[in-house]
């Protein structure tokens, strides 16, 4: 007997003796003997079926994937090519590599020297963000809020402009600065413009290297990789191509019998605070890691912090996990191997 069919025939307090053990096997029957209407099933055959959705493990890129939050305009064509946009010129009489774009309008509070870079080029102070009324052409002094509104039109006023870049200017500077050449990467990649309200362009020197690493910004600037959390509880040694040496070090000294760790086909729990990467996952930890490395070195003049040579370095490091539209962290840890297991 199945779900329901008795208890349809308990619950309506229907009996008949002439049907014997066979009263209320049926649901839809019970009803019909008693409904002055017939009652016929919604679905009289139903077939069950329970899918898993494949894990997913991937990089998470911007349409079309970019390196750098430079906005280059419609100089780089489709592919956002910024070595396409230094010789783009759109007639003969025009210098090859000069774009009108809208970015930040802001002033250096030391040298006064205006421009879009959060840097002054000439003292590198940090420079200030400066508000115009779009109407009357007023500078205008945010209130303590941060809203600049004209007092004369009552108009909110703008903290970018429209200026002409010369992107080949741009592009042998950030080179020079990253210490690297052309030959580095295939492709660098920009925008088109810019979406954030103070539209301050990142310096072309950190899409310089992420290229060169084959890592892209998403639109925040960060380097993003997605996975499915799974719920994995147990694991062995040598689903992970780890030695039982190297978990025991880690805090695995038995397995869930109580035994010390010892053969690499002995079944552990997985620690609350651990994490085990994909294949994609520690590839990408690889290529993220050298390139905040070359840009602690190359670029901010610092001492390079990961210096990872192969996945077995990942073992045992710490990463922050952090779900979709959360605003706090996991610290996890990583195990490694073909799947590098991390810890949190």
């Amino acid at each position: 007997m199945t779900y329901g069919e008795q208890e349809a025939a308990d619950a309506i307090g229907y009996v008949d003796d002439e049907l014997g053990d066979t009263a209320g096997r049926n649901a839809i029957e019970a009803v019909n003997e008693i409904s002055p209407f017939e009652v016929r099933e919604r679905a009289p055959t139903r077939i069950g079926n329970r899918m898993g959705r494949p894990e997913k493990s991937e990089r998470r890129d911007l349409s079309p994937a970019v390196h750098t939050l430079f906005p280059i305009g419609e100089a780089g064509g489709a592919q956002r090519d910024v070595a396409a946009a230094t010789k783009h010129a759109d007639s003969m009489s025009e210098t090859p590599g000069r774009v009108e774009v809208e970015v930040a309008r802001r002033r250096c509070p030391d040298c006064g020297t205006e421009g879009h870079e959060a840097r002054c080029p000439e003292c590198d102070t940090i420079a200030e963000t400066v508000y115009v009324c779009p109407d009357c052409e007023m500078e205008v002094e945010p209130d303590e809020s941060g809203r600049a509104e004209c007092a004369r039109c009552e108009t909110v006023a703008s903290p970018t402009q429209y200026t002409e870049l010369d992107l080949q200017s741009v592009y042998r500077d950030a080179l020079a600065s990253a210490e690297e050449r052309e030959t580095a990467f295939d492709t660098l990649k920009g925008v088109q413009g810019l979406m954030s309200e103070a539209k301050l362009p990142e310096p072309m020197e950190k899409g310089v290297l992420r290229a060169k690493h084959d890592v892209s910004a998403f639109k925040d600037g960060t380097v993003r990789y997605d996975m499915t959390d799974l719920p994995v509880t147990a694991l062995r040694p040598a689903e992970l191509d780890v030695g039982p040496e190297r978990l025991r070090a880690l805090g695995y000294e038995t397995d869930i019998h109580g035994d010390p760790l010892t053969p690499p086909d002995q079944l552990f729990e997985l620690k609350v605070q651990d994490i085990v990467l994909s294949d994609g996952a520690a590839e990408h930890m690889l290529r993220t890691a050298a390139f905040v490395d070359d840009l602690l070195e190359q670029y901010y003049g610092l001492e390079r912090y990961y210096e990872f040579d192969d996945r077995e370095d990942l073992v045992g490091e710490l990463v922050f996990g952090m779900a979709p539209h959360s605003r706090s962290e996991a610290t996890e840890l990583l195990p490694s191997g073909d799947a590098p297991l991390v810890d949190r």
